[in-house]
């Protein structure tokens, strides 16, 4: 559960910085310059790291899956980014743990390591967030939360992906070689798009937001995947709701959001099926 929690931070405190940069470099860079930065921060981190991981060789027929799950990332990260842009933080929150929903479905019908609990407490947890998330008087969800909805449905299918590597090799490794996968994608957009002008329009201060808001990614997924390989992925991703809570509370400091009782109350909700559901 410690590691839960502190997973649940690190991921809410990338999506504070997430947002604030968006924020300062609207207008100023594209969407396809910021990935690439934020891509190049990653990997930077990730080479470093070589000092302290063995980087493990994944099969060659196995390839595809590292590719596959690069696509997905960089199109989920459009999504998000189109979704970031344009709405506030504390309405997305709940949006953003549909991809639970899709993960924990997905993984119960594909695998055999999680308990039929885990499998209930998590399907009412995601029952509580689709609740949460429609607007009952228009009976509708808004386009940026559809897009943030439909981006959380493709990193279920990432975190699928990284299920089975996860069977032949670490949890760096397979980051690794997802991250390094998608900066090459990544660099062949922005040359195709002719984007590298807008280096000479990066701050520092726009920098120092990216990076911030990848290392604590960087942080959170790390906790996540060794959760996944400890607990399975059932169990690692109701620990995860507990970013809910976080998210509303940073969002409130941050940017002055003030969370509705309804969403607090859903919150508590989760909470107590993140607890039944885990142990």
């Amino acid at each position: 559960m410690l590691y839960g929690i502190l997973g649940a931070i690190c991921s809410s405190l990338s999506d504070v910085f997430y947002k604030k940069a968006l924020i300062l470099t609207e207008d100023i860079i594209s969407d396809r310059f910021y990935q690439l930065v934020a891509l190049i921060s990653l990997f930077s981190v990730l080479i470093f790291s070589l000092l302290v991981f063995d980087l493990q060789i994944i099969p060659i027929i196995w390839l595809w899956l590292v590719v596959l799950g690069s696509i997905l990332s960089i199109i989920s990260e459009f999504l998000e980014q189109y979704a970031f842009r344009n709405e506030k933080l504390s309405i997305l929150t709940p949006y953003g743990e549909f991809e639970t929903v899709f993960t924990v479905l997905f993984w119960f019908l594909i695998f055999d390591n999680n308990t039929l609990g885990s499998f209930i407490f998590a399907c009412l947890a995601g029952i509580l967030l689709i609740w949460w998330g429609i607007d009952f008087q228009k009976f509708g969800f808004n386009k940026f939360c559809l897009a943030f909805t439909f981006s959380g449905f493709l990193t279920a299918i990432k975190f699928i992906l990284y299920g089975y590597l996860l069977f032949m090799v670490s949890a760096f490794s397979a980051l690794f070689y997802t991250i390094w996968v998608s900066l090459l994608f990544m660099v062949l957009l922005v040359v195709f798009f002719r984007e590298f002008y807008y280096a000479k329009k990066l701050t520092t201060k726009m920098a120092v937001h990216i990076f911030f808001e990848n290392i604590f990614w960087l942080a959170a997924t790390f906790i996540t995947l060794y959760l996944v390989k400890e607990l399975g992925i059932v169990q690692a991703v109701l620990v995860g709701m507990l970013y809910l809570g976080f998210n509303l509370l940073l969002s409130f400091l941050v940017f002055s959001d003030i969370p509705r009782k309804r969403d607090v109350l859903v919150v508590i909700g989760v909470f107590f099926c993140v607890v039944f559901g885990t142990y």
